[in-house]
């Protein structure tokens, strides 16, 4: 599923697996996962499904705003930085802009990703982490 797409979650930012299987849904959460997936192409309803079956603390509300940010970002076409996310393939943070603009903006001064995975930076929830994972599979 989303895997296949973006590699193991082993290779994620590890704030992107913090806030998809362990941090309540905030506003700040919400939206660095929304442009998380929107950036690396996953579709509206795979990234809210994920993160219903990954974190405990989902709502239909929480789904609500993250589809909201996609058709924000889909529909602001001539905006340029919407929001910042990490590219998967490209190992950079990019700018999410509108449609019409350049889709592959690199964050300046470069941001830098210090901690990748799940078990270097959560010791204690890795187990709960890989255990959710492996049923998703």
């Amino acid at each position: 599923m989303v895997e296949q797409r973006l590699g193991i979650v082993d290779t994620w930012p590890s704030s992107i697996i913090w806030f998809l299987f362990l941090e309540r849904p905030t506003h700040r959460a919400i939206r660095l996962l929304s442009a998380f997936f929107y950036g690396n192409y996953i579709s509206p309803s795979l990234a809210t499904r994920l993160y219903e079956l990954c974190n405990i603390h989902f709502t239909s509300r929480v789904g609500g705003k993250m589809r909201n940010y996609y058709i924000e970002w889909q529909r602001r076409r001539c905006t340029p930085h919407l929001s910042q996310y990490y590219d998967i393939h490209l190992r950079k943070y990019l700018w999410i802009n509108g449609s019409s603009l350049n889709q592959r903006e690199v964050v300046q001064p470069e941001v830098t990703v210090m901690d990748f995975g799940i078990d270097t930076c959560f010791p204690k929830q890795a187990s709960e982490i890989r255990n959710k994972l492996m049923l998703l599979r």
